[in-house]
């Protein structure tokens, strides 16, 4: 598949799952935070990495807009999180997949990872309830930041 092709396919499916595109990304706006997601090209194929960065409002006294500065977990992302490899089939141009098959794919990836991942993580009590999964890493500042115990060590 064209990565022109990918990538307004990408849009559309985003676009309907409630992001709006601006600068390059896919941003959503929640009560208590903003989420952004981009895609990052391998350099050693034709797969392409989707990055989820979670920005929870008021997290060392910032308010987060959508901007360019947001990309690839700068900015002061308080969670960032790439898709998981079960759904690198959808994200790799190499696949020979038909238009429709990589459409379902990829609206596969939204509804069964990003979006319930993007509900349980963008509040502070939702950061708190589903840290204890260890499926996504949080900085010892940020835990401390959110009134999350930190390991013994």
């Amino acid at each position: 598949m064209d990565k022109n092709v990918f990538k307004n396919l990408f849009d559309e499916i985003a676009q309907s799952n409630g992001f709006e595109k601006a600068f390059n990304m896919w941003f959503k706006e929640q009560n208590e935070s903003l989420v952004s997601i981009d895609l990052q090209r391998s350099n050693f194929s034709a797969l392409y990495y989707v990055n989820i960065n979670i920005y929870i409002q008021g997290v060392w006294g910032k308010n987060f807009k959508k901007s360019k500065d947001l990309k690839f977990g700068s900015g002061g992302a308080v969670i960032f999180r790439q898709t998981p490899k079960e759904y690198d089939e959808a994200l790799n141009l190499e696949n020979s997949f038909t238009d429709l098959k990589r459409r379902e794919l990829l609206q596969k990836m939204f509804s069964d990872f990003i979006i319930p991942f993007v509900e349980k993580t963008s509040t502070k009590e939702g950061i708190r309830k589903t840290y204890t999964d260890n499926s996504y890493f949080l900085l010892p500042a940020v835990r401390q930041e959110l009134g999350i115990p930190l390991e013994d060590s």
